[in-house]
């Protein structure tokens, strides 16, 4: 891993703590009345589910038609937003432990994706006009840095 341990990217103690919080807000959503609505399939759109099994309060189901495993019910819209607002994990992940790792993974996980990323797109968008590339859940845009960094090379 370029050098890096595992450690250096999830600190046990950093993880083991944001873990922790992390199931502490689950919980608490999944308590709170007129959080969770019940959902078709995110996979398939599939009304048919069997109960999977429960985490964290939340009871996950297999779709009967595609097989995708998927909570349901699951946190509403406005509930998610309340919860990378205001919940103790999100804060953690931000304020504590993405900083405290950032250059470690920026390193050993963004650089290389980044520069392989590039390659395929050399390799098959040959002849293809400039573009955009959009990273969904981008988180603090550390991959998008080595992309253009890398892409700018070529």
């Amino acid at each position: 891993m370029n050098g890096f341990s595992e450690n250096e990217i999830r600190p046990t103690a950093l993880l083991d703590e944001y873990l922790r919080l992390s199931a502490e807000d689950a919980r608490r959503m999944a308590e709170t009345p007129g959080t969770l609505a019940e959902r078709r399939c995110p996979g398939c759109g599939g009304h048919e589910q069997r109960p999977a099994f429960e985490k964290n309060g939340f009871s996950l189901a297999h779709c009967g038609d595609c097989g995708t495993l998927y909570v349901s019910p699951a946190p509403t819209p406005e509930a998610l937003v309340d919860f990378y607002r205001d919940s103790a994990s999100a804060s953690y992940w931000a304020s504590v432990f993405s900083p405290a790792v950032a250059e470690a993974r920026r390193t050993v996980i963004f650089a290389p994706r980044a520069a392989r990323v590039a390659s395929l797109i050399d390799t098959y968008a040959t002849g293809a006009p400039g573009g955009e590339l959009f990273d969904v859940g981008a988180g603090a845009g550390l991959f998008l840095e080595e992309f253009k960094a890398v892409s700018s090379e070529t």
